[in-house]
């Protein structure tokens, strides 16, 4: 899908008016990601923060996640002067 599209004077700077139906062909949001390359302005969809971290998560071994835990074991049962007073 090719159109033409309007840049337009805001303020200081600049912004770049496209179609709805562009807009949505490309799955663009509120805010995108943009670079150039050479003399090509590229606007690309972003990726959701925290994007493929349910699977990369569920990617590691069980025994990883308990020899974790069982390592941090001491950190964790650590007397602090903040979980006495500090959050009360």
């Amino acid at each position: 899908m090719g159109v033409q599209a309007k840049i337009e004077k805001f303020g200081e700077d600049f912004r770049l008016r496209l179609p709805r139906a562009l807009m949505d062909a490309c799955g663009l949001g509120e805010e995108v990601d943009v670079t150039v390359r050479g003399k090509t302005l590229v606007v690309a969809a972003r990726d959701p923060a925290r994007a493929g971290w349910e699977e990369a998560i569920r990617s590691i071994p069980q025994e990883a996640i308990d020899r974790d835990f069982e390592e941090s074991r001491a950190f964790r049962e650590m007397p602090n002067e903040w979980d006495a007073q500090g959050w009360q």
